[in-house]
């Protein structure tokens, strides 16, 4: 091989040299950025996260406190409820009372007025039953 055909070889290989290095330059402040957004993007996201916990976490907390002031509320409306089916049972059962006192003194009448009668009766009929002839085995 000729002078010239080595000179163009080395040229070509200096080349190759200088194309390398400036590659890797490129290659490296490219890695460096890479590894730049990488972490600003591992910021943001540990900031996404953060932000959202608290969200999740205030979320949470409103839905505590609204089940908490629903289920009081239901307490007073069941105990208001228990209140008036209380009353009322036992308003029921005062007039069931004063329905059987009133019965009572009804049937407690009655009976003392089928007393009276029948001692009426046994009274007016005592002349008659003393003049009616004995039935029975003194006969003939």
């Amino acid at each position: 091989m000729d002078l010239q055909t080595w000179v163009s070889l080395f040229a070509i290989v200096a080349s190759f040299g200088s194309l390398y290095v400036m590659l890797r330059r490129e290659l490296g402040s490219f890695r460096a950025e890479l590894k730049r957004d990488i972490a600003d993007l591992r910021s943001e996201v540990k900031e996404d996260i953060a932000g959202l916990r608290s969200e999740v976490k205030e979320d949470i907390a409103g839905l505590r406190s609204e089940v908490k002031e629903d289920i009081a509320g239901l307490r007073s409306e069941v105990k208001e409820d228990i209140a008036g089916l209380r009353s009322e049972v036992k308003e029921d059962i005062a007039d069931a009372r004063s329905e059987s006192r009133a019965a009572s003194a009804s049937l407690s009448e009655r009976m003392n007025r089928l007393d009276d009668r029948v001692y009426l009766l046994a009274t007016g009929l005592r002349p008659y039953l003393e003049q009616a002839p004995q039935v029975g085995g003194s006969g003939a």
